[in-house]
């Protein structure tokens, strides 16, 4: 027995296994103690478990699995960080799989923990044999020096980045950030909420804290699905736009890398040229990346697109599919958005390249599908729930433009002029960044004489750019490149494509720069001045103008750049004997161009004053929670709670309540509707707070409401004040409903949204109580109308109705003005054109200012005397006549106090509430609907009793259940749309993946030991001597780590960039006997003596 086992633990696989088995009980063992005999929070005992599990998990490895011994103090060390950096991956795999595990899928703590461990141990064995217990064949410093170009790029980015950062008080240099237009409105708020999910155990299939409640993986992988992102648990709330500027500022300079490191591997390239720094720095710092940086996720699939084009390109030699699977993967998860652009832009990059033929076009077209098909399948749970959520979105409704232009082409092709503004936001959707170097555009013309290239692909990468600037002019084209949707003020953001196509191109000529002729520099001048000149000449001139329009600082200095250009290419196509020098003036050149242009687009494009905007962040936090404590102790499970005027729109997002507005890209259409027909604000993708009553405060549970004393708030005896502050103030309204409720028939029966804001909130209150009285009654004033820059009039057969007609001196603003003569609460419903704010005076005081789009206005409690006077501004595309029609109503408390009082008799007593999840108890009384107030979702799942029942979808936006007489207990629980295919099909690509690799693997290995059987056997009968045979060597060298040792050693130590090329000049052959010996000694002098044997051969 004992003999099988000892000959059992032989095997690697079984020890490893056993110690496994020996480290998860460590774990399973040290989780389960410290959740008994502590009151330590769950994840902290997960946290503690796994670090002493991955102590155990070192030794037993290193001294039972492997029996690994390192030669070296410095090996030992290099051993530890790999080990502890591979465990520390797999340990956020677990945190977050246990997790997501319990609080999304709602499993117990031990299934939870038992479950993830089978993914665990696969993936730290894997990390252990592959990574960790291994001889290091290069130190650090060998790296850095073998990717010095590469480096140098990140460095001078990241200094640029830390100086410019440092001059606008940017981040920890200040309370300044880079979180601008909607990032600060947006993607601050939902990091917030982010980060409450991994702290709180928060379901990440549901948020309560946005729009009523939502779809919280569409958001999660439209906003935040960067694994950089998980850091967001380190920062303070008010720190959250200084921590998104950091990361944006990263992942620039981690851009400028992957540029870098594409044009170092890729085929025809080599390893180290200062001409690789310098091009990756002006695709880190180019006007698209600059402009468009506060889309942060964005950020990582521009990031990847390098890596994604080298895999590509593997996968096409090669037949290697790693890199390019796992970078579109990567660029799939992070944001489906911009990577639905990359696929398309993949697709006519495959047409661009060369395949070597009809039947190799046909196999490279099928190797790139279906490999393209098994990346996304990697990702299907993102891309699926996903898709899931935005064609529930009012922007999933697909309306095709037709075929026209915005504007002249050659106002899109201004924008490679340097010092161009950069684009951060403009309504105008024809505008577009492209600048990335004027440098480049002479490169560009030159690449066309680039003989080393194929035609073919000359022209391709030609039509291609030609094709991306006629998609940047053409409504449909855009369309389509922007997944199906407009581009609500943010324009051609697929422009950094056009980006990569430019500079990958011209770096190919500025590398070969050596090897064309004068002539064709010459011809590229003449075409890159043709293309100035299109571009600059204005074909309507102001009369005596003359020259001066062309004395720009953009003009001139493009037209000085270009000659520079000209005379630097002109003196290295003379193959001067210190090429290598103009190599690097021509690089300092470049890179002193994209920053001195990327400091004029910084300055242009400025900061957001986060202080500003986060000033109160840190005190609400104590504010929100004494008015939960305050709520706690009245036995307040679930309720919402919204904020008046907030500082950014989705404020109450950010500060933790179950709002009720919502500015968001993944909002459901139907939602928006019902929001704007019952009063509230709305927008494309938006319904905020702005327009709430009392009527819509009861109906959906509205209970806290904050506002300061400069908010213009108008509180009553229905909203007192329960907690004051110099911050904010807090108050109760106490007519909030629970979140469901039994209704009328009417309710569930006839749709009751379909006439007047004011008339439709009557209408549901009504229908939800049965009753025939409304709740707010209609009153007609006498008004008086004014106007400045236009004149007013009020119509005399209509009496609500003020017509206005424009003087044309500027934007018109018509004032209402009337004597009150009945007391009450008034609200006011202005119906009119292009209104852009509203100003509420009472009494010649302002009391209220309110953006405007056709919402309820709230004029508070008026006596007999008061004057109000409403002030209509409007926005830039106002109409130079019209009418403006105010609809007023007075509030009858009464009917408040009797409909609140009969919906809340059988309302749902919630006595559990989690994001997603909600369950209490209801009287039905005679049985009917009961009225969730909640939008309505497919992910929604309801049982009555432990029965599960169909929701129905209520006023095409909400939800209920018919439920018969007497008390029932309910639950509702909410999954993601898609999830389950989703994450099936993703453990399966997963699978295939992992198959093809290993099997690759195996192949490979034994075409190895094959190849190593037949040189010995050549050996073994005196054939030593013997010429290799061509396939013999080049398997040989198939697993030397290197895909190409041409490549590897393309460049000489003195960075002479040329060397590759040549042998190619009759004139000068620079590839010395030194360099020759320096390979010798690297691969060894047999290897190398067989390697230049075959060589010389395949020459003959």
């Amino acid at each position: 027995m004992i003999t099988m086992i000892k000959k059992l633990f032989k095997d690697e696989k079984v020890r490893y296994l056993f110690a496994g088995g020996c480290t998860t009980c460590v774990n399973i063992i040290t989780f389960f103690i410290l959740r008994t005999l502590t009151g330590l929070d769950r994840n902290v005992c997960n946290l503690i478990a796994i670090c002493c599990a991955i102590c155990f998990a070192y030794f037993a490895a290193k001294f039972f699995v492997f029996n690994f011994k390192q030669n070296s103090v410095q090996g030992v060390v290099q051993e530890v960080i790999r080990f502890v950096g591979a465990r520390i991956f797999s340990m956020l795999v677990e945190i977050l799989g246990f997790a997501f595990l319990c609080d999304s899928l709602r499993l117990g703590e031990l299934p939870s923990k038992i479950f993830v461990q089978f993914l665990v141990i696969i993936l730290n064995y894997i990390f252990s044999k592959m990574f960790v217990f291994k001889q290091s064949e290069k130190d650090w410093i060998d790296r850095i020096v073998e990717n010095w170009s590469i480096i140098l790029a990140m460095l001078i980015t990241l200094v640029f980045m830390l100086i410019t950062m440092a001059i606008a008080h940017v981040g920890p240099f200040g309370g300044h950030s880079y979180t601008m237009v909607d990032s600060m409105h947006q993607y601050v708020p939902f990091f917030a909420d982010y980060k409450s999910k991994l702290l709180d155990h928060g379901s990440m299939f549901y948020t309560w804290k946005v729009g009523m409640g939502v779809n919280f993986q569409s958001l999660f992988f439209y906003y935040l699905a960067c694994p950089l992102n998980l850091l967001v648990v380190f920062v303070s709330k008010s720190g959250i736009p200084a921590f998104i500027s950091i990361l944006t500022v990263l992942k620039i300079v981690i851009s400028s890398g992957t540029f870098g490191y594409y044009l170092s591997r890729h085929k025809g390239g080599v390893k180290n040229t200062t001409l690789i720094t310098a091009f990756g720095v002006a695709y880190g710092l180019n006007n698209y990346m600059l402009g468009y940086m506060w889309n942060v996720m964005w950020l990582d699939c521009i990031m990847v697109l390098p890596l994604i084009i080298l895999g590509f390109e593997r996968l096409m030699d090669d037949n290697d599919p790693k890199l390019y699977c796992i970078s579109l993967a990567y660029c799939l998860w992070c944001n489906y958005y911009i990577a639905f652009m990359i696929c398309v832009f993949m697709v006519l990059w495959f047409f661009t390249e060369s395949h070597g033929g009809v039947k190799k076009f046909f196999v490279h077209g099928f190797r790139f599908a279906g490999y393209s098909l098994l990346a996304a399948g990697m990702t299907a749970v993102s891309l699926i729930c996903a898709y899931k959520g935005i064609m529930q979105t009012a922007a999933g409704k697909m309306e095709l433009p037709k075929w026209t232009w915005y504007q002249n082409i050659k106002e899109i092709l201004k924008a490679h002029l340097i010092l161009t503004d950069p684009i951060k936001m403009q309504t105008f959707d024809g505008g577009v960044n492209l600048y990335c170097g004027v440098f480049v555009i002479i490169l560009a013309f030159t690449y066309l004489f680039l003989d080393k290239e194929k035609l073919t692909r000359r022209i391709g990468k030609f039509l291609l750019l030609a094709f991306l600037i006629v998609s940047f002019n053409n409504e449909l084209l855009n369309y389509i490149w922007h997944g199906f949707h407009n581009q609500y003020g943010i324009p051609n953001r697929f422009s950094f494509l056009y980006i990569f196509v430019l500079l990958t191109i011209a770096y190919r000529a500025a590398l070969r720069l050596r090897y064309i002729s004068g002539y064709y520099i010459t011809s590229a001048l003449f075409l890159a001045s043709g293309f100035w000149a299109y571009i600059i000449y204005n074909t309507t001139p102001g009369a005596g103008d003359g020259i001066k329009p062309y004395l720009k600082p953009q003009i001139l200095w493009t037209v000085g750049i270009t000659l520079g250009c000209y005379i630097l290419f002109m003196l290295k196509s003379l193959k001067l004997k210190r090429s290598r020098v103009l190599t690097i003036v021509i690089s300092i050149a470049f890179v002193t161009e994209i920053l001195f242009a990327a400091d004029h687009s910084m300055d242009y494009i400025g900061y957001a004053n986060a202080s500003y905007s986060m000033r109160r962040a840190d005190e609400m936090e104590d504010i929100t929670a004494e008015a939960h404590a305050i709520a706690k102790e009245e036995g307040a499970v679930f309720y919402r709670e919204d904020m008046i005027n907030p500082y950014i729109l989705d404020e109450a997002t950010l500060n933790g309540m179950n709002s009720i507005g919502i500015f968001c890209s993944t909002v459901r259409g139907e939602t928006v509707t019902a929001a704007g027909k019952l009063g509230f604000y709305t927008g494309a993708n938006e319904y905020l707070y702005f327009g709430a009553c009392h009527g819509t405060n009861m109906l959906l549970g509205v209970r806290h409401i904050y506002a300061t004393r400069a908010d213009y708030y108008n509180p009553d005896e229905t909203t007192p004040l329960i907690y004051e502050n110099e911050a904010c103030n807090v108050y109760k309204s106490i007519y909030a409903l629970p979140v469901a409720y039994m209704v009328g028939d009417r309710v569930a029966s006839i749709d009751l949204l379909k006439g007047r804001d004011i008339d439709n909130v009557n209408d549901l209150v009504a229908g939800a109580a049965d009753n025939s009285e409304v709740l707010y009654k209609d009153i007609h004033v006498s008004m008086t109308a004014s106007a400045e820059k236009a004149s007013s009039w009020v119509d005399s057969s209509i009496g609500d109705l003020v017509g206005y007609s424009a003087d044309g001196t500027g934007k018109p603003i018509v004032n209402a003005t009337f004597t009150v003569d009945t007391p009450g609460r008034y609200i006011v419903d202005i119906i009119a054109n292009n209104v852009y704010k509203v100003r509420y005076y009472k009494n010649d005081v302002q009391t209220g200012y309110d953006r405007y789009q056709s919402q309820i206005f709230d004029l508070g409690e008026l006596k007999v005397g008061d004057t109000v006077k409403l002030s209509v501004e409007f926005s830039d595309n106002y109409s130079k006549s019209g009418s403006i029609r105010f609809d007023y109503a007075l509030l009858d408390k009464n009917v408040l106090a009797m409909d609140y009082q009969k919906l809340s008799e059988h309302a749902l007593d919630i006595t559990t509430a989690k994001d997603g999840y909600l369950k209490g108890r209801i009287d039905a009384g005679d049985g009917g609907m009961m009225f969730i107030a909640v939008p309505y979702d497919e992910g929604w799942s309801a049982y009555v009793d432990g029965n599960k029942v169909k929701l129905k979808k209520v006023q095409e936006a909400f939800m209920g259940i018919n439920l018969s007489a007497g008390e029932h207990t309910i639950e509702i629980c909410y999954t993601a749309p898609g999830f389950w295919p989703g994450i099936l099909l993703t453990m399966l690509a997963w699978g295939i993946f992992i198959f093809i690799l290993v099997d690759g693997k195996v192949r490979r290995e034994r075409a190895k030991r094959i190849t190593t059987r037949k040189l010995a056997a050549k050996a073994d009968d005196g054939e030593d001597d013997a010429e290799p045979n061509d396939s013999d060597v080049e398997d040989e060298y198939a697993e030397s780590g290197d895909n190409d040792v041409e490549d590897k050693y393309a460049e000489s130590d003195d960075n002479d960039v040329e060397d590759e090329y040549a042998e190619s000049d009759d004139d000068d052959d620079e590839a010395d006997d030194d360099e020759l010996d320096d390979i010798s000694d690297e691969v060894g002098d047999e290897k190398f003596d067989k390697l230049r044997n075959m060589m010389g051969k395949k020459s003959e």
